[in-house]
Formats: structure tokens, sequence, C-alpha cells
């Protein structure tokens, strides 16, 4: 292992990779909701607004002017925002109009720029309107008829603005407008941090392939010596398989139990065994049964022994429903005395339980 630590020391030093393994913060668009292109354009769709109450007045619609390069001022007595706007079938994310004047904007974040723009193009029957999309990452410089602009680039135009006009804000109104802006900075830094790890990945391809060689080496390894503990204790019926991606299942006979070996991808030392009802809707609502389906004597028995975890979600699908589960540390001594303990003390007459309903 010498020859490993050596050769891998600088990679796992590098700050980089570290950075990858260090917990974020969540932003506010984390906390609130999950969808965030809907949230970031609902934020636009309010500055974008001389009429809502954050103080700016046409600061958001000036900025976006100039970007679009957009030569008529707006009429702010017909001017109108728009949210999702349904058009055959598909939902427009900002459109603007005012007697003479339309935009239609197309917010991404993270996803690729996939819609059906033309159908989009044919709301506009006079084709008299400017299209924008803006993005994250600025892949293209237009595609079809639509001008590709980052976040960034409105942000900075918003608060070169800004500072020329110097609005006075309420403390609630300059919060909302600051936070709205760090929220935009912090999705285009997530990318520009994305690319420098994009950079690293690639420059240091060959050490880190034979980094995840080696995990997979030794976890391989360990299923090799947990498959023969299963084989050797668990009932002789009971299929055993190891599959390609370093997991091992087994199914219990008759039934539509499925029980899944594999190791925590955020912790290696951990090996886990879980089990899990699979496509059937009775087993489904027994398991579900508070106190009084098939399954509570053998629920109640081995949550209060402690001897193994009980899944506490109640939403899971009928398809997979996860049932009792077990962690175990690879790295503490006597691993395998421990663990084949377990699998003959504790695994092996529930299984046998389970086989008896």
């Amino acid at each position: 292992m010498t020859e490993y630590n050596t050769q891998f020391k600088d990679l796992l030093e590098n700050p980089i990779l570290k950075e990858t393994t260090t917990p974020k913060e969540p932003n506010i668009l984390a906390i609130g909701r999950g969808v965030k292109e809907l949230t970031i354009s609902n934020l636009y769709a309010y500055f974008l607004d001389p009429k809502e109450s954050h103080g700016l007045s046409t600061l958001f619609l000036d900025a976006l002017k100039e970007l679009v390069g957009l030569e008529t001022d707006f009429d702010l007595t017909t001017i109108s925002i728009h949210r999702e706007v349904h058009h055959q079938k598909k939902y427009i994310d900002i459109i603007i109009r005012d007697a003479s004047n339309l935009i239609l904007i197309e917010n991404k974040l993270f996803a690729d720029i996939y819609n059906n723009l033309e159908v989009y193009e044919s709301y506009d029957s006079e084709k008299r309107g400017k299209y924008l999309i803006l993005s994250v990452v600025k892949y293209y410089e237009k595609i079809r008829e639509w001008q590709v602009s980052t976040h960034q680039q409105l942000f900075q135009i918003i608060e070169k603005k800004f500072e020329i006009l110097t609005p006075k804000l309420s403390t609630r109104q300059s919060e909302n407008f600051q936070t709205f802006i760090d929220i935009l900075k912090k999705q285009y830094s997530i990318v520009e941090n994305l690319t420098e790890k994009l950079a690293f990945l690639s420059n240091n391809n060959e050490q880190i392939i034979n980094l995840f060689r080696l995990v997979n080496e030794v976890k391989s390894s360990y299923l090799q010596q947990v498959s023969s503990i299963v084989r050797s204790t668990l009932d002789k019926q009971i299929k055993v398989t190891i599959e390609r991606n370093a997991s091992m299942n087994f199914k219990i006979k008759d039934k539509s139990f499925y029980g899944y070996v594999f190791f925590n991808d955020e912790n290696t030392n951990q090996l886990l065994i879980s089990l899990w009802i699979a496509g059937s809707e009775h087993w489904y609502k027994e398991w579900h049964k508070e106190n009084s389906g098939i399954f509570s004597e053998l629920v109640n028995e081995y949550r209060n022994s402690g001897k193994l975890m009980v899944a506490k979600e109640k939403n899971n699908g009928r398809d997979w429903t996860s049932t009792f589960y077990q962690v175990y540390e690879i790295n503490k001594p006597d691993f395998e005395i421990n663990f084949t303990q377990s699998v003959k003390e504790v695994w092996q007459p529930l299984i046998t339980a389970l086989q008896n309903l």
C-alpha cells in the first residue's frame, strides 16, 4: 500500500480535489425551492416589472434593453411582464411586451439548450421581437434567431447602472436586490469552478483512473469475502450475485424481497446491507400498516433490539420499498468476525422468518 500512498499523495492533497469533498453552504434557492430555473425566472420577472415594489424603477429593463440592443424605449403605460406563457404545449419562461416591443426570454442555469426554439418563435407571429437565451455558460453566440448571453453579462450591466443611478432603497429593497445579484454570481461561480475541476480531471486523468481502479480492487476483495460469508451462512436456496458496480444482491425465494450489499459512495469504509420489497403491491401495503401488518412483529422486534435499522420512509413507491438495513464499518478490527456473526445471528433468522410468512 506504500506504493499507492506515494503515487497518489500529491493528487489526494490537491486543493481542487479537496474542494469537491467540502460541503457548500446552501444558497437561498436551495433552501427555498428545488427548481432553480423557475425561481430565477420569477425573480427576473419581479425586478423587470417597474410597477413592482423593488424600488429600482426601470433599471432591469434598461439593462436588458442594452443587452439585446433594443433601439426604442419601452412604453411604461402598456408594458407587461408574463411568466410561463403557454404556447403550443410549451412554456416560454418570460415575455416582455408593450405597444411596440416584444422580448422572449428563455432562462437556463444548468440545463443545456434543448428546447424547441422554433415553436417559441412562432409565438411572435409578426416577427418583430427580440429573442434572448440567458445561460450560465455561453456555449453559442446565437442559436437560430436567439441571442445567447450569460447571466453574468446582464448583471454586470445592472450593477454598472445601479452605481450610476444610486437609487434610494429601503433596507428590505436593498437586501432583496443584492441577494438576487449574489445568487446569480453564485451560480456563475459554481460553473467557473466546474470548468477548473474538469481541467484538473483532464490533467490528472491517468492517476484518477488508477485511483478508481485501486478503490474497486479493494471493494471487490471485500465483496468476495462477504459473498463467501453470505453463501455459507444464509439459506442455500438464496441466489447471490456479484454485480460489476462493486455490489452484490440476493433474492429471497418466492418472495418479492431483494437484498443488496454495497459500499457507501460517500464513505468507502462503510459496507451496507439493505432489504427491499420489489414489485408487490400486497407486500408494500402490509409493510406500511402500523402495528397491524404481517411485518409488524418483525419490525418491532428488530427495531427494539437494535439489531438492524428499520426504514422509516413512508413515501416509497410500490416498485421499490426499503425495509431493513444495517451499516458495517470495514476499517474496524475483526470486521470479518463481527460481520459473519451478524449474518448468522441477525440476517439469517430474519430471512428465515420472511420465508415463513
